[in-house]
This record gives structure tokens, sequence and C-alpha cells, in this order.
């Protein structure tokens, strides 16, 4: 791989692969790009509104400045704990996690809690053969179905059908409540394991 300078910036050229070093999978390329639409587009849309010069009733542009700069904010977290989380969890070999974290303003100890497992279960199945497109948009909460239809791949069928049937994701905090309801059931079933031979010999049984 060799180094080319373009307008006073090292770009790498790919035409040449270096032994050793790993390649970000295209499903994790894709949701970068994607992320970062949405942040230029709500960015884009916050440029573009037009402030009086005089006082009139600014109530709507209040608003949709602030659901623009909300927009922007959820994205760019999203975008910073995929990154993280796949620097740090899935890329071969390791890349230097003080300097990723430098560039963050964080201590090397401080990685982890740049992001948490729900991103970990979205980049697991982004990377999946069969990937579980409401485990992405729980772990990528600002991307949509529709942004997963853009998607090359496996994704990108994916969601096309989920789509295609009419089916709608359920929310993070939906797959959250039924995630307790399964581990309180399992709970529940162990316990009744426990106690179910003390209350036979309790009773006589």
């Amino acid at each position: 791989m060799r180094v080319r300078k373009t307008g006073g910036m090292a770009d790498l050229d790919d035409s040449e692969p270096l032994g050793g070093w790993g390649l970000v999978p295209v499903p994790v390329v894709e949701a970068v790009h994607a992320l970062n639409r949405k942040i230029l587009r709500n960015g884009q849309h916050l440029d573009g509104l037009v402030w009086p010069k005089k006082p009139r009733d600014v109530q709507d542009l209040l608003r949709m400045s602030v659901s623009d700069a909300h927009k922007v904010a959820r994205a760019s977290t999203d975008l910073r704990a995929l990154l993280t989380a796949y620097a740090h969890r899935f890329h071969q070999p390791r890349p230097v996690m003080a300097d990723l974290a430098r560039a963050q303003e964080a201590t090397p100890q401080g990685i982890p809690r740049r992001y948490g497992q729900a991103n970990v279960d979205a980049l697991t199945a982004l990377l999946s053969d069969e990937p579980d497109i409401e485990v992405i948009l729980a772990g990528l909460p600002s991307l949509a179905l529709l942004d997963l239809t853009d998607f090359s791949g496996a994704v990108g069928r994916a969601a096309k059908a989920m789509r295609d049937e009419g089916v709608r994701p359920r929310s993070a905090a939906r797959l959250k409540a039924e995630e307790r309801g399964r581990a309180g059931a399992e709970r529940k079933r162990q316990l009744d394991g426990v106690l179910s031979p003390i209350r036979k010999q309790d009773y006589g049984g």
C-alpha cells in the first residue's frame, strides 16, 4: 500500500494490500456513512434557517433548531459509539486504544464507557449473515428502517424484506422489556426447580 499526497493530506492507496492489517467490513462502513448523512442533513437544515432581523414570533424557528441540534447530537453519539465499539471489540489487529482515547478526550480506561452492550449487539448483527434488523436499530437508534434499506448485502436485503412485509420494528424500549420478561421467567423457572423438591418433602410428596 502506497501513501500519496493530495491537497496537503496523506491518502492511502488501496491498490496494494498491506499485510497484517485488517479491513473494516462493508456493513460497518455503510453504517458510518448513514449516520454521517444524518448529521450532515440535519446540520444543513439548521444552517439554512433564516432568523429575523426584527422582533417577531420565533417559536417555530426555536423548535426546528432545537430539533435539528438534538438529531445531530443523537446521530453523533451513535457514530462515536459505533466506531469506538468496533475498534475496541471487533477490529483485528486491535488499534492503539490510547490514540483513539485521546481523539475523543478520554482515557484508555474510559473507552468502554463510550459505548454500551446495545452498540456491541448492533455491530454483531451488522456483521451477521442473518442480521437482526431490530437489534441494529435498537443499538443505533438515530437510524431508521429506511436507512438500512440502502445498505448492500445481507443487511439491505433483510431491511427491504421487513419493509415489504409491512413489519414495524419494535422499539429499543420494547425489546428491553421483552428481554427482562424472558430473564424473569427464566429465573422463576430455575427457582421453581430448586423449590419443587423441597415442597414435595414438606408435604410428604
